[in-house]
């Protein structure tokens, strides 16, 4: 009873209203009567889901139907809670209420949650976050101090299409890992798809320093801080599928 668990794919009865959904739930977890009652209000209520109590579930928007999955799980008042691609097929203002629902939550009382997320948007509000590659933990920390593996800025160069293909990109490649030399560890030159990623202090003065060899080769140049999908690259030397 100590773990509450959303599923990625929907666990609702679109059958059922949202209330029935409530107390089924409860009855799995031996929760009957005024037990019931309060808790599926409280959490119905926090969710704004009261007023909908007696449509059925199959009504409610995708935003709503993860409230709804929310609201069940915490009827039996689960010391950790488990989500699992939690705003899958949601739209960015649901996705956005989502978790300002679950800050609310945590607010309310002591609570362990654990997400699993593609989106590493989502994983900066998270304490803290583990990367996962092929099975493999690659690294665990908070959200500020895995960026702060990645070395100044990060300059993304976006390549331009043509009929050299990869041929183009590999030699661009070698000529960046040359040019640059020598680099700090995984600081340097990586090809992911059609990118390359390099890390500099100061990103301005290195895509300066290697322009006359960038020129015409790519169609975008960015430079940022490091995110966490910039981190992801950088130990993983892939992209996030």
């Amino acid at each position: 009873n100590a773990i509450g668990v959303v599923f990625q794919q929907p666990s609702l009865d679109d059958l059922l209203t949202v209330w029935e959904n409530i107390t089924v739930q409860a009855a799995l977890y031996g929760l009957a009567g005024a037990v019931v009652a309060q808790r599926g209000q409280r959490w119905l209520e926090a969710f704004d889901l009261w007023d909908r109590r007696n449509d059925r579930a199959g009504t409610l928007s995708g935003g709503l139907k993860r409230r709804l999955e929310i609201a069940k799980t915490l009827l039996h008042e689960p010391d950790i809670l488990l989500l699992d691609e939690p705003t899958t097929g949601v739209d960015p203002v649901a996705r956005r209420q989502f978790w300002q629902d679950l800050q609310q939550v945590r607010s309310e009382r002591p609570i362990t949650v654990v997400v699993t997320t593609h989106l590493l948007e989502e994983a900066e509000r998270c304490g803290r976050v583990a990367i996962l590659s092929s099975g493999r933990l690659i690294a665990i920390d908070t959200p500020d101090a895995l960026k702060a593996r990645v070395g100044g800025e990060v300059v993304t160069l976006k390549l331009r299409h043509g009929d050299e293909g990869l041929a183009s990109a590999t030699a661009l490649l070698d000529q960046l890992q040359q040019r640059g030399a020598p680099w700090p560890d995984g600081a340097g030159p990586r090809l992911v798809d059609d990118t390359i990623y390099f890390e500099r202090e100061h990103g301005a003065a290195a895509v300066a320093q290697f322009a006359d060899v960038i020129e015409n080769r790519v169609d975008e140049i960015r430079i940022s801080r490091p995110t966490l999908e910039d981190v992801f690259v950088h130990l993983t030397g892939q992209k996030l599928a």
